[in-house]
C-alpha cells in the first residue's frame, strides 16, 4: 500500500477518521500550504489530515507543529489539525498528548477488516496484490547447476559439501541470502591476508548489501572459532598472533554423512525457535516479508514443515493464543511485515491479539501481562 492509496481509502470511508466528516479536497493549498486531506467535521470545523502510511516518526510531529503555526490564528482559531498514520509508537502518543496535538492510529488491519464490511472488493485488491507480488529479494540465487545433493529451488546447508569445490560452490549460492558466507569465501582462498585485511575486504561487500557482521578481528576469531566448534571446519593460522593469517585448510566431511550422536551442530535437529534465531540473529534492524521469512528458513533447513513457521509467534508487539509468549525476535510493522529487533531488545509498546490491545512493554519489561487479557 502506497499513501496515495491510504487516502484513497480514507477519502471513501472517512469515518475511519471520526464519524460526521465531509471531505472538501485532497492535496489541496491551505494558508500556503499544500495538505494531504482536508475535511470539515460534524461541528462545521476544518480538520486538516497529515497522512503517513507505516508508523509516526518524530520528525512527523515536527511537521505537524510546522503546520499548525500556519493553519491558527487569533482571526481563526478553530482549524483542527490531525497526524494520521498506520501505527503511532505509545512514547510519541505521550508527546502528541502532551503538545496537544490529535492523532489517529489506523493499523492495516483495522483497513482490510472495514473494506470486507463494506464488500469494497476494488479497494481490497491493494492488498490482495501485496500478498501474492511481495517485495522481491535484493539479491536472486545465480541459477546455475551445482554439484551438492539440494531439493529443487532451496539454498543448500553448508554441511552438504564433502570439498572444497563443492563447498565454494554453496558459498556462492548462500552468500546471496547470507553475507556471513561470503566470509566463509575469503576464508576458503586466502592466501597470505592478515584477519584485519579480511575484514577490510568484507566491508566492501558489507556496504553493498547493508550488513555489518563483521566490524573488528575479533567478531571474526568468533566466527572462526564457531565453525571450528559448530561446522568442523580445520583452519591453519601463520604470522602474527595477534592479526594471524587464518586460511581453510579441512572439512569434516563425516558430519556431511552421518554426525555422531553427541556433536549436536546447529543444523542437526534444532527446535523451531532455534531456526529462527539462528536464520535472522544476523539479519537486526532489517525488515522482511512473511514470505520472505519462511523463504529463508526453508533456504537453511529444507525439511521443517512450512505450517509450523510462523513469523508471529516471535513477536514483541503480537501474541498468539497458546503460545508462552517467552520467545521474541521481531516487532510486526504491518500486515505481513516484520522487522528484526533481537532476542535481547529493549522493547516500549503495546501488545496485540488480533489488533486488541492486551498488554504493554517498558525497556524490554513486560508491565502489563498480554496472557492476563486473551
Amino acid at each position: 500500500m502506497i499513501e496515495k492509496q491510504f487516502e484513497d481509502i480514507l477519502i471513501k470511508y472517512p469515518e475511519l477518521i471520526e464519524d460526521g466528516l465531509k471531505l472538501r479536497g485532497r492535496q489541496v493549498n491551505v494558508k500556503g500550504k499544500r495538505v494531504d486531506l482536508q475535511f470539515e467535521d460534524r461541528h462545521g470545523l476544518d480538520l486538516v489530515v497529515e497522512l503517513k502510511k507505516g508508523p509516526i516518526k518524530r520528525e512527523h510531529i515536527a511537521q505537524l507543529m510546522d503546520y499548525e503555526g500556519y493553519f491558527l490564528s487569533s482571526d481563526d482559531p478553530t482549524v483542527r489539525v490531525m497526524l494520521v498514520g498506520n501505527r503511532v509508537p505509545p512514547n510519541l502518543r505521550r508527546s502528541l498528548d502532551h503538545h496537544g496535538f490529535e492523532w489517529k492510529e489506523i493499523k492495516v488491519g483495522k483497513l482490510i477488516s472495514h473494506l470486507k464490511e463494506k464488500g469494497d472488493e476494488e479497494l481490497l485488491k491493494i492488498f490482495a496484490e501485496e500478498d501474492s507480488n511481495r517485495r522481491p529479494t535484493k539479491h536472486k540465487p545465480r541459477s546455475r547447476k551445482i554439484r551438492v545433493t539440494k531439493p529443487a529451488g532451496q539454498i543448500p546447508p553448508l554441511h552438504t559439501a564433502r570439498s572444497f569445490e563443492e563447498l565454494r560452490e554453496v558459498l556462492t549460492i548462500r552468500r546471496q541470502y547470507y553475507p556471513t558466507n561470503h566470509m566463509d569465501m575469503l576464508l576458503l582462498e586466502n592466501s597470505n591476508k592478515p584477519l584485519s585485511r579480511l575484514v577490510r575486504e568484507f566491508r566492501g561487500f558489507a556496504e553493498k548489501v547493508g550488513n555489518d557482521d563483521f566490524k573488528s578481528t575479533s567478531i571474526l576469531k568468533k566466527h572462526i572459532k564457531y565453525r571450528e566448534e559448530h561446522d568442523r571446519w580445520l583452519f591453519r593460522y601463520s604470522g602474527d598472533p595477534d592479526d594471524p593469517v587464518v586460511k581453510l585448510i579441512g572439512l569434516d566431511t563425516n558430519l556431511a554423512q552421518s554426525p555422531k550422536k553427541d556433536d549436536k551442530p546447529l543444523s542437526a535437529h534444532p527446535s523451531i525457535k532455534d531456526m529462527f534465531y539462528e536464520v535472522f540473529s544476523r539479519h537486526v534492524g532489517e525488515s522482511f516479508t512473511r514470505n520472505e521469512i519462511i523463504r529463508m528458513l526453508r533456504g537453511a533447513y529444507p525439511h521443517v514443515n512450512e505450517s509450523s513457521l510462523i513469523p508471529s509467534d516471535y513477536c514483541y508487539n503480537v501474541i498468539n493464543r497458546g503460545i508462552s509468549f517467552k520467545n521474541h525476535l521481531f516487532e510486526k510493522i504491518a500486515h505481513g511485515y516484520y522487522k528484526v529487533l533481537g532476542p535481547h531488545y529493549k522493547y516500549t509498546g503495546t501488545i496485540y491479539w488480533k489488533d486488541k490491545p492486551v498488554g504493554e512493554w517498558e525497556s524490554g519489561n513486560v508491565i502489563s501481562d498480554p496472557l492476563n487479557n486473551i
